[in-house]
């Protein structure tokens, strides 16, 4: 897997935490395909996602998003 399909795999872990809390492997690998033409297994997909360490932000990644939205909605109205 070259780096920059690492940064898509990344980017749509990212994107579907944030949007839906859901990250099967079989649901990213699908939107890879539909949105960039990439063609990576679901098995892949796990396999990355666990070496990344990205299992481990699952749960803080929206609280984080959330937080930084809240600070900056705050700034943007002083």
């Amino acid at each position: 897997v070259t780096p920059e399909v690492k940064a898509e795999l990344i980017q749509q872990f990212t994107v579907d935490v944030i949007t839906s809390g859901r990250t099967s492997s079989a649901a990213i690998s699908e939107k890879l395909k539909e949105r960039c033409g990439i063609a990576v297994p679901d098995r892949t997909v796990r396999h990355h996602v666990s070496r990344l360490g990205l299992g481990s932000i699952k749960r803080s990644l929206p609280q984080l998003v959330a937080a930084v939205k809240k600070t900056s909605n705050n700034c943007s109205e002083s």
